[in-house]
């Protein structure tokens, strides 16, 4: 007699979902998407018991990012509440741009959109190229690595520090800190114990900083943190030396975390996808078509940014009333079969207009561009400089988090053997 498992209930899934560390979340973790398809066809528009709303149809989700009537602003939803949280972390990342609504986010995103735009980031075409350069030369001379340590973390990383104007020898510091920013955005209990470490992370980043921010103010440079400081100058831009640092490591977030596990996930997927692997290899020109499908299929940005209603706002066949928190689920989303042809589907060109892994509206990607920029020279040159690689291992692990979707590491080794 052949026995079946039950399947557990679909609130019980939305539990574990939103619960980092629980025991029952692991196979979630792994796979998320045959989680996504349930809740999407069962309820795309999900009251949960545990926490924020779940929004998982396309049309939902692009509502999310679209209309300026969802608030990002943490501090006034706890306001609201009647929930104060006298937390450093909290205080600190929470002055930068992404937990703030207009006019505060028109204000701090003008600080540095400068430094992003198209025309700003040519400089930058060939200083990433000789990086990527570098990082493969290192990575070829032997039989197999690590992709995400030796390469995906190394590249945005050396890019973004040299951008900010923070020190090399900093680096490992900056890593922590911004690690640190990343845990106080999963959600939970804020009072929660595990969070005293991230509460020590911002006092030593602001110490850090502000000794930074004294220098670049006696002797400026062509860099982020000094563009900055020169803006708190205007009259119509004033900024706090909290709102440069949550800026500092926001943009860390952004810029090196993100960027690192889109081209670590993407890596992931062209291996079990060998046909595509061999596509890429025979036309390089589809890197940036494959780049904006490695976002849609497994990107690393898990959700939206809790958003709360600033009225009763309609989504879908439901209506969320005011003042509660919603988040959107961008794996969901982007296999939605309503919006993509065969949504389960890896393909390198597809169109990518129809997906918003960089976010979208008031709150879409700074640093879309160089991050495509990174992502773009890395994948060039891997697919046409060198072999082919393999995953050197049978035991991947995926971050347990709601935040980022990314695995821990990617052993692989080229195929035959090194290049």
């Amino acid at each position: 007699m052949t026995s079946t498992v039950e399947r557990p209930s679909l609130e019980n899934e939305v539990t574990w979902f939103l619960t980092p560390g629980h025991p029952s979340r692991a196979a979630i973790t792994e796979d998320p998407f045959p989680f996504y398809e349930r809740l999407r066809d069962t309820d795309p528009v999900h009251e949960s018991a545990a926490g924020p709303w779940l929004v998982t149809s396309y049309d939902g989700v692009r509502s999310l990012v679209d209309d300026p009537d969802w608030s990002r602003d943490a501090r006034a939803a706890r306001l609201r509440s009647g929930q104060v949280v006298d937390r450093p972390a909290y205080s600190l990342i929470e002055s930068g741009m992404l937990w703030r609504d207009p006019p505060d986010h028109t204000r701090l995103r003008r600080l540095v959109h400068k430094a992003f735009t198209p025309k700003a980031l040519q400089t930058w075409h060939a200083r990433i190229d000789d990086i990527v350069t570098e990082l493969l030369d290192d990575v070829g001379e032997r039989s197999s690595f690590d992709f995400l340590h030796d390469l995906a973390f190394k590249l945005p990383a050396a890019v973004i520090c040299q951008m900010i104007g923070m020190p090399p020898e900093r680096y490992d510091d900056y890593v922590g800190w911004a690690a640190a920013a990343i845990e106080v955005q999963e959600p939970g209990d804020p009072q929660r114990e595990s969070l005293s470490h991230a509460d020590q992370a911002a006092r030593d980043a602001l110490a850090y900083f502000g000794e930074l921010i004294d220098q670049k103010r006696r002797q400026p440079g062509d860099d982020i943190l000094s563009m900055m400081i020169e803006a708190d100058h205007a009259e119509s831009t004033r900024v706090t030396d909290e709102e440069i640092v949550g800026m500092c490591l926001l943009l860390h977030v952004a810029g090196y975390e993100t960027t690192s596990y889109l081209m670590t996930n993407g890596m992931y997927h062209l291996i079990r996808n060998p046909d595509q692997y061999s596509l890429l290899r025979d036309n390089p020109d589809l890197v940036p078509a494959a780049v904006m499908e490695m976002l849609r299929y497994d990107g690393p940005a898990r959700a939206t940014m809790i958003r709360w209603a600033a009225h009763d706002m309609p989504v879908g066949d439901k209506v969320i009333p005011e003042g509660a928190s919603v988040l959107g689920i961008f794996g969901a989303a982007h296999r939605d079969p309503a919006h993509f042809d065969r949504p389960d589907v890896f393909d390198i060109t597809r169109d990518e207009t129809l997906q918003f892994g960089f976010g979208h509206g008031v709150h879409y990607c700074l640093g879309v561009n160089l991050a495509k920029m990174e992502a773009g020279a890395m994948f060039q040159q891997l697919v046409t400089r060198l072999p082919r690689l393999e995953i050197a291992t049978d035991e991947l692990r995926w971050k347990d988090s709601l935040v980022t979707r990314a695995l821990l590491s990617l052993p692989v080794a080229w195929t035959g053997g090194r290049p």
